[in-house]
């Protein structure tokens, strides 16, 4: 599996900022899943809630939500984004408290070697248009095309929406649980050590 998570600041725990939250986390979630040439099934949305740690550093009222989508086996930005739509239409009419973090996983991994086609699917659609199959096809070169751009112009260069710094920067790039992201990871262009500073207190 891959996943992106992001602790939200107080002025982007609503539904908006959210939504442009969990877009930029499944896009570069996305990124991940196309690097080592793998398609997924599933993906799962989640939410933690409650307040600030008191003094014993526990939280009591940690509240949690997830929801999961399931698709055809899929690599492109727009499938993940689509049922992502799903998961925060959900989230919208049930999630029971304000967020304070969102979580974007993407799993039910395959590798494209281990790929079996579908024979129906390769017919036209019922109204004589694309198959989802060939749809597929199309959205998965979009994404290709676009990784291509963002490698040679920089990270910035496109995206499946409004471009948007969501505060603390670098989305996909923190270091947790003992992985260390790739350079394709960060949403800039690297610092050079001797411009890198450093504050003490």
């Amino acid at each position: 599996m891959f996943g992106h998570s992001r602790i939200l600041p107080r002025d982007w725990r609503n539904p908006e900022k959210v939504k442009i939250c969990a877009r930029l986390l499944t896009e570069s979630v996305g990124r991940r899943v196309r690097r080592p040439y793998v398609r997924a099934t599933k993906l799962t949305l989640s939410f933690r809630g409650g307040e600030v740690r008191g003094a014993s550093g526990s939280r009591p009222d940690d509240k949690n939500w997830s929801w999961e989508g399931s698709f055809a086996l899929a690599r492109d930005d727009h499938t993940f984004v689509t049922v992502l739509g799903a998961g925060l239409a959900e989230a919208e009419r049930r999630l029971p408290f304000q967020p304070r973090s969102v979580s974007v996983m993407i799993h039910g991994l395959i590798g494209t070697a281990e790929v079996m086609t579908d024979l129906f699917a390769a017919f036209p659609g019922v109204s004589g248009g694309a198959s989802e199959t060939t749809d597929r096809a199309k959205w998965e070169k979009v994404s290709d095309l676009m990784d291509g751009l963002r490698a040679k112009l920089g990270p910035q260069a496109l995206s499946m929406g409004p471009q948007t710094e969501v505060p603390g920067g670098y989305v996909g790039a923190k270091i947790a649980f003992g992985r260390i992201p790739d350079d394709a990871d960060f949403s800039g262009p690297p610092f050079a050590d001797e411009n890198t500073h450093f504050v003490t207190f």
